[in-house]
């Protein structure tokens, strides 16, 4: 594949499958894939213009873990774009502990590598990655997407305000509730733009952490 002037993604991992398969997923969303096997080889193709940034947490014969590199590198660095922590550990809620997760955790996701690269949501990361920072319109197609691709829109809105802490005040949740019967009510765009930036970026942020770990979701529900 030749590659011109389009947005990059840096990958770290020493497992060779799974390199394989992260680059796949990469070059299907339009984005170049630089994948590393080394810590050396990660901060020598370290630029803060990349889209976004994971790493596996296990290196082989290494006391260190990517994770932990990773963030001395953007500590150096200032990198400010979302990063995510892919581990082999099943159950991921000690490293979530560890290094905490979303808008006030240290990476933006922490995934079970094998769910993640199966069921779609590493895939989401990297779109993520790619509406960062872009208006509300264009993170919302991203995250509608993936609602559909889950059959999750008919959802009652209860199940999205309910599940997760919110800080907005209660006049605007209310609103939600009287204009937005399901979740797929929310993807209506002239709709989220009529509310309050607050609102907005609310809305947002809990549709990013609802579909984050669809493994975990299909679990509970």
């Amino acid at each position: 594949m030749i590659y011109k002037n389009i947005p990059e993604f840096l990958y770290r991992d020493d497992d060779p499958n799974d390199q394989d398969t992260v680059k796949r997923i990469i070059e299907s969303l339009g984005v170049k894939p630089i994948i590393v096997g080394t810590l050396a080889e990660m901060e020598d193709k370290w630029h803060n213009e990349l889209v976004g940034v994971a790493t596996d947490w296990q290196i082989q014969q290494q006391d260190s873990s990517g994770a932990d590199e990773l963030l001395d590198l953007i500590q150096e660095y200032g990198f400010k774009r979302p990063m995510a922590l892919l581990t082999g550990v099943a159950d991921v809620r000690d490293l979530k502990k560890q290094y905490g997760e979303g808008s006030t955790g240290q990476f933006h996701s922490i995934f079970n590598k094998e769910d993640a690269l199966l069921n779609g949501d590493f895939e989401n990361f990297v779109k993520e990655c790619l509406v960062y920072g872009e208006p509300v319109e264009e993170k919302l197609k991203v995250y509608c997407n993936r609602l559909e691709e889950l059959k999750w829109t008919n959802k009652p809105i209860e199940w999205l305000i309910s599940s997760i802490d919110t800080s907005l005040e209660l006049n605007d949740e209310l609103s939600i509730y009287d204009s937005a019967k399901t979740i797929g009510d929310l993807c209506n765009i002239d709709y989220v733009k009529s509310l309050n930036e607050t609102t907005q970026n609310e809305i947002i942020f809990k549709l990013s952490e609802k579909i984050k770990h669809t493994e975990a979701e299909s679990i509970s529900i």
